[in-house]
């Protein structure tokens, strides 16, 4: 398994939808400084930070570079070749699953510094408002992402073909993130991955890390189940 790790880093480095990605989101931010100079949404940084840090906007650039990253692997026979070199199918999912978590949580969290550095340019950066409970907000909201990411990764196991998990990973959060949120209320939903933390409270936060380890543990095993049954020689 650590030389598939090593691989699978080793391709991330390379990923280039990937930089891209964190490009438009650096145009974005760039957009939203030149908005603020305009209509003053924003007068301090930690009402930034409280907007960014659970603002899912942006889970379909998640859903795109799971899917392309996991997918391709698949579109080029790579996991075809692992297995019939005699890699295990666990060590073949998480060899995959390690990078993506680790890449969809920078993209996120890249997303919220630069979003405060933009903005910051214009009201200021004074640290008043920030607390040591958003620390565990920040905590609970990786959680999310890893889980959120754990959902797209067994889609794009089902899926393989590198277009085919992005569409239908894209359609997942676009409904799962972006629609859904603006229809329902229900405490179940705002716990989930498809929801991110929207507050400090401590029992709150603990509910949504409780459905996030949970959900971790679901799709990990789902994705075990589907994929050992695949016909990959």
């Amino acid at each position: 398994m650590a030389n598939q790790l090593r691989s699978e880093f080793h391709k991330l480095l390379r990923f280039g939808v990937f930089y891209v990605s964190l490009g438009l989101i650096l145009l974005m931010c760039g957009y939203c400084f030149a908005e603020n100079q305009v209509r003053h949404i924003f007068t301090d940084i930690y009402t930034v930070f409280h907007d960014g840090i659970q603002d899912n906007s942006f889970t379909f650039f998640i859903a795109l570079i799971t899917a392309w990253f996991i997918g391709n692997d698949f579109s080029n026979r790579t996991v075809n070749r692992e297995i019939v070199s005699g890699c295990g199918r666990w060590s073949v999912i998480i060899s995959r699953t390690i990078p993506v978590w680790i890449m969809n949580t920078f993209f996120h969290f890249f997303w919220v510094a630069a979003y405060m550095l933009f903005i910051g340019f214009g009201v200021g950066f004074d640290t008043a408002g920030f607390s040591s409970g958003d620390i565990a907000w920040c905590g609970t909201v990786l959680l999310q992402i890893i889980a959120l990411s754990s959902v797209l990764t067994f889609i794009s196991f089902v899926c393989e073909k590198t277009y085919s998990a992005i569409t239908a990973c894209v359609i997942t959060v676009f409904f799962g993130c972006n629609i859904m949120r603006n229809f329902i209320t229900s405490e179940i939903y705002r716990c989930s991955c498809f929801c991110f933390a929207s507050q400090t409270d401590g029992t709150f936060l603990a509910k949504c890390s409780v459905s996030a380890v949970i959900t971790i543990a679901v799709m990990m095993t789902a994705t075990y189940l589907i994929f050992r049954k695949k016909d990959l020689s």
